[in-house]
C-alpha cells in the first residue's frame, strides 16, 4: 500500500498562497497522516540523507504527520 500528498495537486493549490513554504509543507505533512491513517497504515519510517536535517520544511512535513497520528518508526 502507498499513500502520497503534493502541492500540486489540484484540490490543493487553491487553498495555498504559495506551494513552496514551510506553512505548505505543514499542509501536506497533515494530509499525507490522514490519508496514510485512512489507507490502514499507522507506522512508517523516515530516513534522511546524509546532507538532509531535522529542520524546516523536512521537519513540518514529519512533525504534522505525527500530529495526525502516524506513528514514526
Amino acid at each position: 500500500m502507498n499513500a502520497s500528498a503534493s502541492s500540486q495537486e489540484k484540490l490543493l493549490r487553491p487553498s495555498m498562497d504559495t506551494t513552496r513554504d514551510i506553512a505548505a509543507a505543514a499542509e501536506i505533512g497533515k494530509i499525507l497522516g490522514e490519508r496514510l491513517l485512512l489507507k490502514g497504515i499507522p507506522a512508517v519510517s523516515v530516513f534522511l540523507k546524509r546532507e538532509q536535517r531535522y529542520h524546516g520544511k523536512i521537519r513540518a512535513v514529519i512533525d504534522n504527520m505525527r500530529d495526525a497520528g502516524v506513528k514514526l518508526l
